[in-house]
């Protein structure tokens, strides 16, 4: 029985790889039956150049937030022959803001003045200028975006934020990068080899991941602002699924030094290695909560894959999943209330979340295909996800109640997406 076990999890693993108060109400709102997105005014954006691109940027980032109705002002005016009528209807469409800009192209440099106000007495909200270099006009966008987002909600939207994931390229297995709205790709490890399971830091600098290169799965820490990793931990046997804590002070991860999967914590340079758990079964895919004061793990000491939650010194074991016969990758949500984790049904693994004292499961993603992986947007609003629906695995988004799925990656196989924290500035 505990060869099978072993061999299980060995086999499942490779398979699963391979196949405040404003942060409060904004979550809570947009929790609510019955929630309305903000009806936001798009207005025009003028510009010698590329007007329509910025703006249609800018809508997507909005759009795909999963906070507004956007309202294009230019598309409502265009089906009106005469002004009155236009600025009679733009006074009607019950809008609660509205936003413009005016770009500016001059050498190498692009600026946008962005001007948000309420409506219908417009009133200003802001107004700014924003700049960059001519290269870095849809950052410059993603950032605007995100402080319109802080300026209605509260807290900054994600428009700025990033997904990294595993991607097959010939025989190996490297991390990438894209955009939230799956543009910019980028690959980031050329290592040549296998490497799994990236998680971010909260600096949004680092990730960890585990390296085959050496011929062990290692625990790697890649600098983004570099381009290189650095060994962090080399036990022989597993080092893998790493997750960072809160402060980032802490790494949580699965080692097999001691003969079987087990959870050990330790500093984020690789010293103090302490263990947390201690059972014949195997425990792994760690995650802490955000105040750091808890660890959800996957463990199969119940006779199957099963999610649990543990204090972070290790004590107080309680299990969280009782519904489905095979529950793996938990995720705890930024906001602290919800774990989003894969449940097998019929055959395939779908997304499913609970709440942390095991009530409201509710499935998130349709049934088609395996869906496995899934990470939580900043603003714990949507999460990311792999999922072979179309025959090969892809990187996908989608909203917590199921909806506005997007697909991200289109060629190749992608695996195991890890969504960063807000890494943009205004």
């Amino acid at each position: 029985m505990r060869m099978r076990l072993i061999k299980f999890f060995w086999g499942f693993f490779f398979l699963f790889q391979i196949s405040a108060w404003a942060q409060n109400s904004i979550y809570l709102k947009i929790q609510k039956d019955g929630f309305q997105p903000i009806r936001l005014l798009v207005g025009p954006f003028t510009s010698s150049r590329l007007a329509v691109d910025v703006r249609n940027i800018f809508i997507n980032d909005l759009e795909f937030s999963g906070l507004f109705t956007i309202l294009d002002e230019q598309k409502l005016t265009e089906l009106l022959p005469e002004m009155n009528s236009k600025a009679a209807a733009v006074e009607n469409l019950q809008a609660a803001a509205r936003f413009e800009a005016w770009i500016d192209y001059q050498d190498s440099t692009v600026s946008l003045t962005g001007h948000l106000m309420d409506m219908p007495f417009r009133n200003q909200i802001f107004k700014k200028r924003y700049s960059s270099n001519a290269k870095q006009i849809r950052s410059l966008v993603h950032d605007v975006a995100d402080e319109v987002v802080y300026y209605l909600f509260g807290e900054r939207g994600i428009a700025s934020s990033k997904i990294v994931f595993v991607t097959e390229l010939n025989q190996a297995k490297e991390l990438a990068l894209v955009d939230f709205d799956g543009v910019g790709l980028q690959q980031l490890t050329k290592s040549g080899t296998i490497n799994l399971s990236p998680c971010w830091a909260p600096d949004g600098l680092r990730l960890a991941y585990t390296c085959f290169k050496a011929d062990n799965p290692d625990l790697m820490i890649y600098y983004l602002k570099y381009g290189k990793s650095i060994r962090r931990s080399n036990f022989k046997g597993l080092n893998i699924s790493p997750a960072w804590s809160p402060d980032a002070k802490k790494i949580a991860l699965t080692l097999s030094k001691d003969g079987n999967a087990e959870i050990y914590v330790m500093d984020s340079d690789g010293n103090n290695l302490r263990r947390l758990t201690n059972h014949p079964a195997i425990e792994t895919s760690p995650s802490w909560s955000p105040n750091g004061r808890e660890i959800v793990f996957t463990s199969d000491r119940s006779g199957a894959p099963q999610v649990y939650i543990m204090d972070a010194e290790g004590a107080n074991v309680r299990r969280l999943t009782y519904e489905g016969n095979y529950n793996d990758s938990p995720d705890w949500s930024p906001k602290g209330d919800k774990i989003a984790y894969v449940s097998r049904e019929d055959g395939k693994f779908q997304i499913y979340t609970v709440d942390v004292n095991g009530e409201n499961r509710f499935r998130v993603t349709d049934g088609i295909g395996n869906n496995e992986n899934p990470s939580w947007s900043p603003h714990g609003l949507s999460l990311a996800f792999a999922s072979n629906r179309t025959g090969r695995w892809q990187i996908y988004v989608i909203n917590l109640d199921g909806t506005k799925m997007r697909q991200l990656t289109k060629r190749g196989n992608n695996y195991s997406p890890a969504w960063s924290p807000n890494v943009g500035n205004f």
